[in-house]
């Protein structure tokens, strides 16, 4: 049977969590997710941790579509562009199996090691997790880091004068060649990288011409911020061949590209190549 994500408050939970954050703030929080059989281990202080800790599930949105969509064991290619603590390396490692693969990208130094802690807590030995970022050229890039408890708005387009970190960019062209995975179909690919998606997909032509799915978190104020225009995001992505919809709690809902371009807020879409 199909796994299904979905939130399960609990008061208790939430009481245990509120005493271990203020206790030991820096210290490991170990949340559950029963639903897959996995756990992740994140720093208490983190929103993520209370809401993993909390809920029991993380963005059931997306992952109930890649859920109904993939069978566990089932390989294939899965790439992951914004890795963070781990939570859909760990689910597309339960996905591809052992005749799959899947690779990470995550360049911030504290996130990468809590990624690769996850992916050793939950045993995925199919995955490869790369402490670097992903541009449309090599070289070497500003991260700006967003405060400790939402680790994962660190962005590329962060605002003038915060913290930053100097991480190394590669293509994703160039990353898949050199692990020999330039020919092969990918099944999915997931991005979400605060707004700068339309530099790293620049970078990743051949990958795009044989994703068959991609998931990216569509920022369109945040890139506007940043001075990036949402429109370079939507046509090239259009460019492609793959149709839109956004990914809500009841299932994809097909959206004209056009209709992007005047969005606003923060909405996950699905990109098709549907033959």
């Amino acid at each position: 049977m199909t796994p299904v994500l979905a939130r399960s408050p609990s008061v208790l939970r939430s009481l245990a969590y509120a005493l271990r954050r203020a206790l030991a703030p820096d210290s490991p929080l170990v949340a559950d997710v029963p639903a897959l059989g996995l756990s992740f281990a994140l720093p208490a202080r983190s929103g993520l941790a209370r809401h993993l800790y909390k809920y029991r599930s993380y963005e059931p949105h997306v992952g109930n579509w890649v859920l109904a969509n993939f069978p566990f064991g089932g390989g294939g290619l899965f790439v992951d562009i914004g890795a963070n603590f781990g939570w859909y390396a760990c689910l597309f490692s339960l996905i591809a199996g052992e005749r799959g693969k899947v690779v990470a990208f995550e360049p911030e130094p504290v996130n990468h090691g809590l990624l690769k802690a996850n992916l050793s807590r939950n045993g995925c030995p199919n995955v490869i997790a790369l402490q670097e970022g992903l541009a449309e050229r090599p070289g070497v890039l500003s991260l700006r880091l967003y405060k400790p408890s939402n680790p994962g708005r660190h962005s590329m387009l962060g605002a003038s004068g915060a913290d930053a970190v100097e991480v190394p960019v590669t293509t994703l062209d160039e990353r898949l060649r050199a692990l020999a995975l330039d020919e092969r179909p990918i099944d999915l690919i997931k991005i979400d990288v605060e707004g700068y998606e339309p530099f790293v997909l620049r970078g990743g032509p051949l990958a795009l011409s044989r994703c068959r799915n991609l998931v990216v978190e569509y920022s369109p104020d945040l890139m506007r911020q940043g001075g990036v225009d949402p429109a370079s995001l939507v046509e090239l992505l259009a460019s492609t061949g793959m149709r839109a919809s956004v990914l809500q709690e009841g299932g994809p809902v097909p959206v004209d590209p056009v209709a992007l371009l005047s969005m606003g807020g923060q909405v996950d879409l699905l990109w098709q190549r549907i033959p």
